[in-house]
């Protein structure tokens, strides 16, 4: 990979970039998977809990886009999809699309219900 395109992957107006590293993944058994391993924010900590619930099997973070409008506070939304749900994540002016991998979708959900 390029300097520029690493420096690329990397950075986001509005927003801090997180690297996920395989020493946390490892210690949580759970696979996460992606073209690249960075996650906004907003996306660390939705990470973050997914991983102490012990609900998910994978997830695969999707490309960082940066949204219209002011940056206000994080929203997460939920839509199905085969073998567990897709998570929007919209905070800090970007949104991330996280792929996650479970059985138990409606408990999932509910660990964010008070956002």
């Amino acid at each position: 990979m390029g300097l520029m395109r690493l420096i690329a992957t990397h950075i986001v107006r509005g927003d801090f970039l997180f690297n996920i590293s395989s020493h946390d993944i490892l210690k949580s058994h759970m696979k996460i998977t992606s073209s690249h391993s960075s996650a906004t924010e907003s996306t660390d900590k939705v990470v973050k809990v997914l991983k102490k619930s012990g609900l998910v099997s994978k997830m695969s973070l999707g490309i960082i886009k940066k949204t219209k409008g002011k940056s206000g506070n994080m929203t997460i939304k939920f839509l199905p999809m085969t073998g567990g749900t897709k998570a929007i994540i919209v905070g800090g002016g970007v949104v991330q699309e996280i792929y996650i991998y479970t059985k138990q979708i409606e408990e999932v959900k509910k660990l964010f219900a008070n956002l």
